[in-house]
């Protein structure tokens, strides 16, 4: 691959993060970024902590620090695990779903701002482009933990 190429692309991913606001910490008041992806993972399905960390490609002690400051927060609450009355599930709170509404108004509004000025194919070009790269990062040797 061209070094003028992968320069690029480091280059575009860097200010993509820092025009987001994820460089001043958009949602500190929230939690950290960690605790915002934890939070929309938990969206849609409670988790183990082994589940939470293969998801977010975090190691173990990592999540278990994230999860118990969710919980002390009042984001998320231990639920005992169905099969296996030692382990249990993380999941939302009325509270957690609360924030990460917050979260989700936030980004879309970002995304479209961003992109309002752009035709539809300019749109579908970065949609199909940022969901290429995604993929490519999530199978590489770097993407995973």
């Amino acid at each position: 691959m061209e070094v003028e190429r992968v320069d690029s692309i480091r280059r575009s991913t860097r200010e993509i993060i820092q025009h987001l606001g994820y460089l001043n910490h958009l949602f500190a008041h929230i939690g950290s970024i960690s605790q915002c992806y934890a939070l929309q993972k938990l969206e849609t399905k409670r988790l183990t902590l082994l589940e939470l960390s293969d998801e977010l490609a975090l190691d173990r002690s990592t999540v278990s620090r994230l999860a118990k400051d969710l919980v002390t927060k009042g984001y998320c609450s231990y639920a005992v695990h169905d099969k296996d009355r030692r382990s249990r599930y993380l999941e939302l709170t009325e509270l957690g779903r609360e924030k990460l509404t917050e979260i989700h108004a936030v980004a879309k509004n970002q995304v479209q701002s961003a992109i309002e000025s752009l035709n539809n194919e300019e749109q579908e070009l970065i949609s199909k482009g940022l969901a290429l790269y995604a993929k490519a990062l999530k199978v590489s040797p770097v993407g995973g933990k």
